[in-house]
């Protein structure tokens, strides 16, 4: 569900704020579906995000 926001999205922002002892941190930034920063996923983020294809461009 995420990666399809993404992709239909003219920008999209991914944060995480699992962490109770820092800011939330932005792990990526995208624009028409393509990274423009990061993305520096956690290690729990799930395959069907990391491992989207083309999500990071063409």
């Amino acid at each position: 569900m995420v990666r399809v926001a993404i992709s239909l999205s003219d920008s999209a922002s991914v944060w995480d704020n699992t962490a109770l002892d820092r800011q939330p941190r932005r792990v990526a930034r995208f624009v028409q579906g393509i990274a423009v920063e990061g993305p520096r996923w956690p290690q729990w983020t799930s395959m069907a995000l990391t491992q989207a294809p083309g999500l990071f461009g063409p």
